[in-house]
């Protein structure tokens, strides 16, 4: 179908609205959410300008499985209700996924025969946070199946409890951490997920019949062998990745080098204690080294306490693992990045402390055939800096390995799943989440979650 043509309009007028925002000035002065959100008359019209079919080439990928032509096509009948159930039959999380998903089913959108960036995750957002509240007041499912214990309450976790409870399976989620939410909690800024839409989310999770404990430590107390004694027939890890990777970069014994996560959790739950300690602590000058979101969260925070900021990747700006927006507004925020840069070594004085970051300046050479990063003879150059901050990978809990002995691990680091039927190596236990995809996105550890239990209910469901 020509789009173009069927609309009798130019792509010209099939412009797209920005996301409302606060003003760069008030914004750089708070940690309060940069977006605002669509107005319900202006998430209609966004709407209205989609075009829809019911081809499925036309219809745009969502990993989760959302089908985004007919929630809009609610939307732009200003149902937005129904759009809300429409989304929430594949997704349990859609104000948080409305914040944070890498989104890419927008970059799938074709208007005549030309890829457009539309704000998909922005009209999702507007239909989680306007639809929610046309659906409190419903009765609470009650479980009658057989019961799972979920370890850890992050993405991968509430997207698999969420699953299993529709299906009305006795879910019980573990947290060892006083709160509920994993890295949604604990590591990402209220700018981009203000606790209050976090709540709300687990809120409906608990509403399905889930049952949230914080404060236990499964592997320590109860074990893994009680909760099979206590009752549960399967138990799911999805523990997430916590422990700091260390790169082996010289240096990150200097004092002045943190990681971010103690940033991003200073900052979530003692913001009186980043803003003072770290105010201090981090200088003036302060670089980044990594290329996911918590690099460019750590470096937008860094500019909200006056820092000039610096993030330094080897690679190119595409290969930043962000959603557009956020690289939009953290450039706004006058966050700068040094691309096709290698950090090699960090420099110290005399006194031991930062001085600055010797890197190696990259470019693309041919080898073999194909265009490779390779650094540039005489490339050498040392960016000062008064703090370092190493945002790469994190690794799986020394906990788990420690208390499952038997569990198999991947060359990567990553617990080993049988793809047929998402078990690990110890029977009746199943893992899901960034200690099994590896990756840094909200949205792949959902992904996870939501196959982990699918491969959960259909073992049940047989045994």
């Amino acid at each position: 179908m020509d789009f173009q043509a069927f609309y009798g309009r130019g792509l010209k007028e099939m412009k797209v609205k920005f996301v409302p925002t606060q003003s760069l000035t008030k914004r750089l002065k708070n940690f309060y959410e940069v977006e605002l959100g669509f107005s319900k008359k202006v998430a209609v019209d966004e709407a209205r300008k989609f075009p829809q079919s019911n081809l499925p080439s036309c219809q745009p990928k969502c990993p989760l499985g959302i089908n985004i032509l007919e929630f809009i096509r609610f939307l732009r009948e200003g149902d937005v209700g129904q759009a809300y159930k429409k989304i929430r039959e594949q997704n349990s999380l859609p104000a948080i996924c409305g914040r944070l998903c890498q989104a890419p089913c927008e970059e799938d959108f074709v208007i005549g025969n030309k890829k457009v960036p539309i704000e998909v995750r922005a009209l999702e957002r507007f239909v989680a946070d306007y639809g929610r509240p046309k659906m409190f007041g419903r009765e609470r499912l009650t479980c009658a199946k057989k019961r799972v214990a979920i370890v850890g309450s992050g993405p991968a976790g509430l997207a698999a409890a969420a699953m299993l409870g529709k299906d009305l399976f006795c879910v019980t989620v573990f947290e060892s951490l006083p709160l509920l939410g994993g890295v949604l909690r604990y590591g990402i800024p209220d700018f981009r997920l203000p606790e209050s839409i976090l709540d709300a989310e687990i809120d409906q999770i608990r509403d399905l019949g889930v049952e949230l404990k914080t404060n236990v430590t499964i592997g320590l107390t109860p074990s893994f062998e009680q909760l099979f004694t206590e009752g549960f027939s399967v138990i799911l890890i999805a523990a997430g990745r916590s422990r700091p990777k260390f790169s082996g970069l010289p240096g990150l014994d200097a004092a002045g080098v943190f990681y971010a996560q103690e940033l991003l959790m200073a900052l979530k739950f003692f913001p009186d204690v980043f803003k003072k300690k770290f105010n201090e602590k981090l200088g003036q000058k302060v670089l980044i080294i990594g290329t996911q979101s918590a690099a460019l969260d750590c470096a937008r925070a860094c500019r909200r306490l006056g820092k000039r900021v610096e993030i330094v990747f080897p690679g190119t700006i595409e290969d930043l693992d962000v959603h557009r927006n956020e690289l939009k507004y953290g450039k706004e925020e006058g966050v700068e990045l040094q691309p096709m840069t290698k950090p090699v070594g960090i420099e110290v004085d005399d006194s031991g402390m930062i001085k600055g970051v010797r890197c190696k300046r990259m470019d693309f050479a041919e080898k073999n055939g194909e265009w490779v990063l390779t650094p540039v003879p005489d490339g050498e150059v040392e960016l000062q800096a008064d703090s370092v901050v190493i945002a790469d990978k994190n690794m799986v809990s020394s906990l788990i390995k420690r208390v499952l002995p038997d569990l198999k691990f991947n060359k990567d680091g990553t617990v080993w799943i049988d793809e047929r039927t998402g078990e690990t190596s110890i029977p009746r236990i199943f893992a899901a989440g960034d200690m099994v995809v590896g990756g840094e996105h909200i949205l792949d550890a959902m992904v996870s979650g939501k196959r982990a239990a699918e491969h959960i209910s259909g073992f049940l469901k047989e045994s």
